[in-house]
């Protein structure tokens, strides 16, 4: 089975019945593919692929990575004891517009004078005024796999952006964005680079790993997976469970093993984390990325 993306290979296109020149993801992909071009990407990310609602605001500049913004809003399951599709569409529609203008307040404020950026103006609801902030350079959006009504709702919003904005919209394979996460992740670690040059001496080129080509075991509530990465758009699943995923498993595990008292008294449906931390007191921790300061 071969999953493959080819981001350039058909750009969006929305004829809004204005006189503006057809929107294209060519450039943007060919320095999202480099990690030596200096030239600033901004994105603003969507993901309602099951009951998280999520929000981004990444920018890349050559290796480096920043991000703006950076939330999610979990929805309710514990009464169900697991993920109930129709509760977290429902959180989808209430909250992501909410965490969207949220994320706009976040954009960086466009001091550049080239006319390649464009500009948004923003409203401050505390200070009663709008900001220029600049436009993001493309609108990104899960489009699967997921819950299909949870997906529509996260798409729509991005589609609207896109249209609204005239800017290209990115449709992201959920589990290529697991596989490529690490290389995220690296580059969330680099330090920006300049904004001039300061020497004509040409930079050394800065590589994100792991570097391709590399192997990935995705092991999540939905899908277990061996993933052979070649390049950003190009992924081949060399193995694949057909019964159950091993977080699914874990989950269902969790809640024959964990007692009922302690099960009654979670928070939340991460019944494999608590039953980790419940043989292994002490040993879970987490790291969540967070946005660069201003």
């Amino acid at each position: 089975m071969r999953l493959t993306v080819a981001l350039s290979s058909k750009p969006l296109r929305y004829a809004m019945g204005t006189r503006r020149p057809p929107i294209s993801f060519n450039k943007c992909h060919r320095f999202l593919s480099s990690g030596t071009h200096n030239k600033s990407l901004l994105t603003l990310a969507i993901e309602t692929s099951c009951d998280d609602t999520c929000v981004a605001i990444l920018e890349k500049v050559g290796p480096a990575a920043r991000l703006h913004f950076n939330k999610r809003i979990p929805s309710n399951h514990v009464e169900f004891k697991g993920i109930h599709p129709t509760v977290a569409s429902r959180t989808h529609e209430i909250q992501l517009a909410k965490l969207v203008n949220k994320a706009v307040q976040s954009l960086p404020e466009n001091i550049s004078n080239s006319p390649e950026v464009k500009s948004l103006p923003i409203h401050n609801p505390q200070t009663g005024k709008s900001t220029p902030r600049r436009l993001p350079d493309f609108v990104s959006v899960t489009r699967g796999p997921g819950f299909p009504g949870c997906l529509g709702i996260g798409l729509g919003v991005a589609k609207g952006l896109s249209v609204a904005w005239q800017v290209p919209l990115l449709g992201v394979h959920h589990m290529q964005g697991h596989a490529l996460t690490p290389r995220l992740d690296r580059a969330l670690r680099q330090p920006s680079p300049p904004e001039a040059p300061t020497s004509k001496e040409p930079e050394p080129k800065a590589t994100l790993s792991p570097e391709f080509p590399f192997l990935t075991l995705l092991a999540s509530g939905g899908h277990t997976q061996l993933v052979l990465s070649r390049t950003l758009t190009s992924h081949t699943i060399l193995a694949n469970v057909h019964n159950i995923s091993l977080g699914d498993m874990l989950d269902k595990a969790a809640r024959e093993i964990l007692p009922p008292d302690l099960l009654s008294s979670l928070p939340n449906i991460a019944y494999a984390a608590a039953l980790e931390e419940f043989a292994f007191p002490g040993s879970t921790t987490t790291t969540t990325p967070s946005p660069s300061p201003s």
